[in-house]
């Protein structure tokens, strides 16, 4: 192997070894991809990279090396067409050698070389989950940047991108769940307060708090925490 190839697999070795240790001990996405996306552009020679995600309509650059890569995915989604767009929706790696005369994005190739000189890409898909698309994409100013070589890695960076959002969305969806949780408890609190209080059923006593916030226009976790402070359905005063 040599030896610049040989240093490559190293990189990017120590690197999956260093995303190991964040996921271990709670680091997210918010660490872990924008040092990815400096990682790729070393190691494909690039001279800027994203990661994007797609989730129903939503389109969102989630980390950029540089302004250049976010106006470029941005461009793509203005347009709706590109490497990095069509990797949203379609699985693979699409590579681009000339993006001026490039048939495929015929309008997005142009446009994107007269705005902000970039001439070939790489974009690679991700499936981060069922509703949950990636892509991370690599762009270099000078024509024909990447080979068959920068593929293979590309690849393996984007198995890393999709862990590690993948991790985080469990993450959110973990503390959604757990803040959900919190907070039926603290209703189920302030419930048991006003059938104690009022000598009502657990039914009745949620009439009465639905009935209180609608009319206060006050989210019912809210009139359930004055509940619980007060007995009542006031805030307690402020010190």
């Amino acid at each position: 192997m040599p030896h610049e190839l040989d240093d490559t697999w190293q990189l990017l070795d120590d690197f999956a070894g260093a995303v190991q240790l964040l996921h271990t001990h709670g680091g997210g996405d918010g660490e872990v991809l924008p040092a990815l996306c400096d990682l790729a552009v070393k190691v494909t020679g690039a001279d800027h990279a994203s990661v994007t995600t797609a989730r129903g309509s939503t389109l969102t650059t989630v980390c950029a090396t540089s302004e250049v890569a976010i106006r470029a995915n941005e461009l793509q989604f203005e347009m709706a067409e590109g490497p990095g767009f069509d990797a949203l929706s379609e699985p693979g790696v699409s590579r681009v050698d000339d993006l001026t005369n490039d048939e495929r994005w015929p309008d997005f190739g142009k446009r994107v070389t007269a705005d902000l000189g970039l001439h070939s890409m790489l974009a690679q898909s991700l499936r981060v989950a069922d509703d949950t698309l990636g892509a991370i994409t690599v762009y270099a100013a000078r024509g024909a940047a990447f080979d068959a070589e920068h593929l293979t890695v590309l690849s393996i960076m984007a198995a890393i991108a999709t862990t590690t959002l993948r991790v985080d969305r469990e993450v959110d969806r973990y503390q959604t769940l757990e803040a959900a949780l919190r907070t039926s408890r603290r209703i189920g609190i302030g419930l048991g307060v006003l059938v104690a209080t009022h000598k009502v059923t657990v039914d009745d006593a949620w009439e009465l708090m639905s009935r209180e916030s609608m009319n206060r226009n006050i989210k019912v976790s809210v009139m359930a925490e004055n509940i619980i402070a007060t007995g009542t359905f006031e805030a307690p005063p402020e010190n």
